[in-house]
């Protein structure tokens, strides 16, 4: 305790002789006062009278403000904290939406920014309008009788398989299926032939959830039934399917920067449905999907480019007269003693929606 008390004294001591040299030496406080000022001589006095040499030597010393506790600052470093708080409080910008415009939009849209509430309202900085396509699909299908000519063959001399990889038309070909596409300047011939045979056409307008193909059942898988084909080894294999469908899906994506084409791939798929359901993860989602035994026979899936109001044609060749192999397993059947051969062509149709309103594009 003793010395606790004699170091507090000893401070107060030291205080109380600052204290009172400070009072007694007045110029110790013009110096205190000063200390952030130059000591100018009665020479710079003299001097400043000379303009130039006046400006060379002015003070640059910063001003200083003293706040609480005694502490100084320079006027800029208030300047710098106003300025701050100033920017804190600004009110942000809209956020901005880049949009990469295709390349077949006007010139001068391409990379065009585009704010959320012009997004919103449909609007952008060069005036356009962002469309959303919807893609519907005419199915027809087309039962042409067999006798003694098989005037299925009539219809493929309008039909372009050229735009079809040769190997992969051969490979069909051996397989007993053809896929092509069909233009609207083929059809007054074609109605033609369908004409002439009698043939049974029906058509019906399928609208494809998003992201699924459409899908076309073709028919019924009979118990024991076994189908063959040819693979790219050019090895035939065949499989017996204790029952099922016989589809045909049809994959697509519009191309509007192609002037509105429609890519297309056609495969085939014997499916066979167990009846229950089950859980799958499917683009990050988990969702439930139908549990079904499946053979997808994907040597045969045909890749093709349709153009505006084109259709893609699926039908049986020259070699479906063999009745093990998968062209005359989905194309060809026997009904009441006759024989017909099945033909489908789908045909894409995009359209545009407005207002409540469909229009065709």
């Amino acid at each position: 305790m003793a010395s606790r008390v004699s170091t507090a004294t000893s401070a107060d001591r030291l205080l109380s002789s600052a204290t009172r040299n400070s009072n007694d030496n007045p110029q110790s406080n013009t110096a205190r006062r000063n200390i952030f000022r130059p000591a100018r001589d009665s020479s710079t006095t003299a001097s400043l009278a000379d303009p130039l040499t006046a400006w060379l030597r002015r003070d640059y010393t910063p001003k200083m403000i003293t706040v609480g506790l005694g502490r100084r600052f320079p006027w800029r470093f208030f300047l710098i904290v106003a300025a701050s708080a100033l920017s804190v409080g600004c009110k942000p910008t809209a956020p901005r939406t880049r949009i990469e415009w295709l390349p077949g939009d006007p010139p001068g849209s391409t990379g065009a920014s585009a704010t959320a509430g012009e997004l919103l309202s449909g609007g952008t900085p060069t005036g356009q309008k962002v469309h959303v396509v919807h893609l519907v699909f005419d199915v027809m299908r087309v039962d042409v009788p067999v006798d003694t000519i098989r005037h299925s063959r009539k219809i493929w001399n309008h039909v372009d398989e050229v735009r079809i990889d040769p190997r992969l038309v051969a490979r069909l070909s051996r397989n007993g299926l053809r896929v092509g596409a069909v233009g609207e300047e083929a059809w007054p011939a074609i109605r033609t032939v369908l004409d002439a045979c009698d043939a049974r056409a029906r058509t019906d307008q399928v609208h494809p959830q998003t992201g699924l193909p459409v899908t076309i059942a073709v028919a019924a898988v009979e118990e024991g039934e076994s189908i063959f084909a040819f693979g790219r080894d050019h090895r035939l294999v065949g499989k017996t399917f204790p029952g099922g469908e016989k589809l045909v899906h049809v994959h697509y994506l519009y191309r509007p920067e192609l002037g509105g084409c429609t890519d297309v791939q056609v495969n085939f798929e014997v499916r066979r449905d167990h009846g229950g359901v089950t859980w799958e993860q499917q683009d990050a989602v988990i969702r439930q999907v139908p549990r079904y035994d499946s053979h997808v026979f994907a040597d045969l899936t045909v890749p093709l480019t349709l153009r505006p109001h084109e259709c893609v044609i699926i039908g049986p060749s020259e070699k479906a007269e063999n009745d093990c192999l998968i062209g005359s397993r989905f194309f060809a059947r026997t009904e009441s003693g006759a024989c017909f051969e099945t033909l489908f062509c789908v045909t894409p149709r995009p359209y545009q929606a407005r207002g409540g309103e469909s229009r065709p594009l």
